[in-house]
């Protein structure tokens, strides 16, 4: 899911950026996507890659917490979990919101 959320938040933060940074004369006459992504500076696309990096990370440590908690309770072969589902809640029951992160 992190490569998915960061293509995603990159190209929507990009469009954003390229109806913003460009004229309007330019975007009617061009292909706003394409070609204006060329017109882009690198500090923009640079901007938008950790916008996006740190948008999609934040989405997805929580579920590798819950990979790695599901991993280590199981090492001596008892299993302090059912399920992922089950993992969350008792994480979230007892930790707070923050012991996913």
């Amino acid at each position: 899911p992190y490569v998915g959320i960061n293509f995603a938040v990159y190209e929507t933060i990009k469009s954003y950026v390229i109806t913003a940074y460009l004229p309007v004369s330019f975007s009617i006459t061009h292909d706003p996507v394409s070609v204006a992504d060329a017109y882009l500076p690198a500090y923009v696309k640079l901007a938008c890659g950790c916008l996006s990096g740190a948008s999609a990370q934040s989405l997805t440590y929580p579920l590798d917490v819950l990979r790695r908690r599901m991993q280590m309770k199981g090492f001596n072969h008892h299993f302090a979990y059912k399920n992922s589902f089950q993992a969350f809640h008792v994480i979230r029951r007892t930790e707070g919101i923050r012991g996913l992160y």
